[in-house]
């Protein structure tokens, strides 16, 4: 471990702490609480995720300390992604779903299965990230492994553009979310098919 990745751990876990503590703090006491919770987690998931995927084309635009600190430990900051993306998928089972798993099964629960196979690729991810997994699969078999996180990604866009009850609830950020869904797209087309 790098000696700055404590920081980016101290960082991330603060930004938790703060959603927690924000949310309980600053929504009244409602039903949309528990909704600001739930947004909260899944929002800032899906940012840290989208910015750990945009690290390594940015890397190759900004040469700067910070941005190499930020690539070596993209590991980390994807861990924490995963973090967010569960703490969202706890809180609305419990809460929304009302522990009630069977719903995301039912016919209108579809983009709630959409999200739920976004988990499960983002979770493979988090728990195959490790330098033994990567000797254990096979480096171009964890890179094929690791590039289902632009799936992820696209899952995560659909379920939330659809079903976002904060956050995305206006127009303009659904446009945002498919903003940046078309961005990470083009650093993928870039480095992968050498586009532009």
């Amino acid at each position: 471990m790098r000696p700055d990745t404590k920081y980016y751990h101290y960082f991330f876990a603060a930004l938790w702490l703060a959603v927690a503590f924000g949310v309980q703090y600053l929504v009244p006491e409602d039903p949309l609480k528990i909704v600001a919770f739930v947004s909260g987690y899944a929002s800032i998931g899906l940012a840290i995720i989208v910015f750990a995927v945009c690290l390594s084309p940015l890397s190759r635009v900004l040469r700067h300390p910070f941005v190499t600190s930020l690539l070596a430990n993209r590991r980390y900051i994807g861990l924490w992604g995963c973090a967010f993306a569960w703490t969202h998928v706890a809180l609305a089972v419990a809460h929304l779903l009302g522990g009630d798993l069977g719903l995301i099964f039912q016919p209108d629960g579809f983009m709630l299965l959409l999200g739920l196979l976004a988990l499960t690729i983002v979770t493979a991810l988090a728990l195959t990230s490790s330098d033994g997994m990567v000797r254990l699969l096979g480096g171009q078999n964890w890179k094929r492994l690791h590039s289902l996180v632009y799936v992820a990604v696209l899952l995560v866009a659909v379920h939330a553009f659809n079903i976002g009850k904060v956050v995305f609830a206006t127009d303009w950020a659904k446009w945002a979310l498919v903003g940046v869904v078309v961005l990470v797209a083009l650093f993928k087309a870039r480095h992968q098919f050498k586009f532009f």
